[in-house]
Formats: C-alpha cells, sequence, structure tokens
C-alpha cells in the first residue's frame, strides 16, 4: 500500500496513516510505503509509530532534493527510496543532444522537467551534463537513460527507479542492459522490493507494478 497525501492544509494525514498501520497489524495490508511526503510530514507520521518500508520520490541526475535530509531520515528508518523523474521524462536521451532550448511543449510531463531543467541550471549546464552521459555512455556500449538510471541506482538508499513504458520502448535500457549487472549484496528492507526481481535492483514502469513485486517479496 502506498500512502500519498495531496494537500497538508487538510488534517488527518497522521491519524490516515496510523489507520493504515491498524490494518497491517490485522494482516489487511502486507506493507505501507509513502508517496513523495517531504522530510517534516514523513517524520510526523513515523514517529507516530507507523512502519513505513518505502518512500516514492522524484530523483534523478537533475533532481537532487532527497539529499536534502530524505535520505537521511530513510537510513535512520531503514526505509528504500523508489524514484521516479530518473530519465526526466526523456529529456536525459540522446533525442536531445545538442538541441536548442525547446518553446512551447504539448506534453505535460516534458513541461514539468523542464521546470526541474531550469532549476537545475538552465538549458546550456543541461547540455553539458547530456554530452558527458554521452561520452560514458558510447565507452560502456548503452545509452544516456542507461547511464542515468545507473547513476540514481547507485546512489543510498536507492530500491528501484519507475521507469515509463514509452520511454522504456525508445532507449536500450532493458533488463539485459549493463545497468543490471550488480555485484554487491542489498540489505533489508530492498529485499522485499527485489526479490520479485531475482535479487537485483529493477526498473518498473508504474506504481502498481512495485506493490506487487513488494507483496510478492513479502
Amino acid at each position: 500500500m502506498q500512502f500519498h497525501w495531496w494537500d497538508y492544509g487538510v488534517a488527518g494525514y497522521v491519524d490516515a496513516a496510523v489507520e493504515l498501520a491498524r490494518l497491517k497489524d490485522k494482516g489487511k495490508i502486507a506493507h505501507i510505503g509513502a508517496t513523495n511526503f517531504d522530510v517534516p510530514h514523513l517524520r510526523e507520521i513515523l514517529n507516530a509509530g507507523v512502519p513505513i518500508i518505502s518512500l516514492q520520490a522524484q530523483y534523478s541526475l537533475l533532481d537532487q532534493r532527497p539529499r536534502n535530509g530524505m535520505i537521511d531520515l530513510c537510513r535512520r528508518h531503514d526505509i528504500a527510496l523508489l524514484c521516479y523523474g530518473t530519465v526526466a521524462g526523456g529529456f536525459l536521451s540522446e533525442r536531445w543532444v545538442a538541441r536548442g532550448e525547446p518553446g512551447e511543449l504539448s506534453n505535460r510531463s516534458l513541461i514539468k522537467y523542464k521546470l526541474i531543467i531550469d532549476d537545475f541550471g538552465g538549458w546550456t549546464l543541461f547540455q553539458h551534463l547530456l554530452l558527458t552521459l554521452e561520452r560514458i555512455a558510447v565507452k560502456h556500449r548503452c545509452d544516456i537513460a542507461t547511464v542515468a538510471a545507473r547513476a540514481v541506482l547507485d546512489r543510498d538508499r536507492v530500491a528501484a527507479v519507475i521507469i515509463g513504458r514509452p520511454i522504456l520502448r525508445t532507449s536500450a535500457l532493458t533488463r539485459k542492459s549493463p545497468v543490471w549487472n550488480w555485484t554487491r549484496a542489498i540489505p533489508r528492507p530492498f529485499n522485499h522490493c527485489l526479490r520479485a526481481a531475482g535479487g537485483r535492483r529493477a526498473t518498473y514502469t508504474s506504481s502498481s507494478a512495485i506493490a506487487r513485486a513488494v507483496t510478492a517479496g513479502s
């Protein structure tokens, strides 16, 4: 069960999380995860005794916000990160290398991730990042999306990355990609998310796929 609360101005998120914990104690829920909570509000839920096993959060080479306290909190409470936005809706790909800054974007996902690029430092800096990723990708005989995903998978507390089907259709990022060549052991609670993936960190195409993997691994 992944728990999200859209508006913190609406009271009740801690009470709702406590109720989920009660249902877990009754065997109705295998595990409880959280989605897009920030550090103060996730800490409130943890302080209420709710056993959160994972947090779905945006994390990429362009968006480092989880490093501002969230990773430390997750480390203290043994919480795994399930990361989306890892390839920035396709911006972190060969398609955008050496291209001019786009004007109007009709795709809502691209509009969102273009704002992330602006916050990152702008289009020129983004192009420098793409060229660096391209050199690494050529060296390892893969593509930019694979390098970007692997970079996040290597981060502390990261158990999985979530990549949409449209990107998987155009990327070499598959289960046979070099991104999956893991050798180190994966600590608990990551194994709850990974047993269904054969003991390796994984790419999932939806939150429901992650939920199924977590349940299968329990």
